[in-house]
C-alpha cells in the first residue's frame, strides 16, 4: 500500500469492511437456518421429551445426541444456536456441545 499512514489505515479498513460484508453475506442464512431450527425445537418440541432422553441419568445422552444431531451439521454458527436452544429445554451441556 502506497501513502502515510493514515492513508494506509484508510485502505486497510476498507478492505476490512469488504472481507467483513462478503463473510457475513456467506454466513447469514446458515444462521437463519440454524434460528429457525431452534425455534422449532424450542416451540415444538416438549421438555419432557428431550429431559427423558438426555439427561443425567442416561449414560448414552451424549451418544444419542449426537446421532439425532447428525443432519444438523450444516455449520458451527448454526449450532451454537441450536445448542442453546436444547441446553435450554433440558439437554445436559456435554450432549448439546457435542453437536458443536
Amino acid at each position: 500500500m502506497n501513502g502515510n499512514f493514515f492513508q494506509k489505515q484508510v485502505k486497510g479498513i476498507k478492505i476490512v469492511a469488504e472481507n467483513s460484508k462478503e463473510l457475513f453475506k456467506d454466513v447469514f442464512p446458515y444462521m437463519l437456518i440454524g434460528a429457525g431450527i431452534g425455534e422449532i425445537i424450542y416451540e415444538g418440541i416438549p421438555e419432557n421429551f428431550l429431559t427423558n432422553f438426555a439427561d443425567l441419568d442416561n449414560f448414552l445422552a451424549i451418544s444419542l445426541a449426537a446421532v439425532v444431531e447428525i443432519p444438523m451439521y450444516i455449520r458451527t454458527e448454526t449450532m451454537i444456536l441450536v445448542a442453546n436452544i436444547l441446553m435450554a429445554k433440558g439437554v445436559v451441556s456435554g450432549g448439546a456441545i457435542a453437536l458443536i
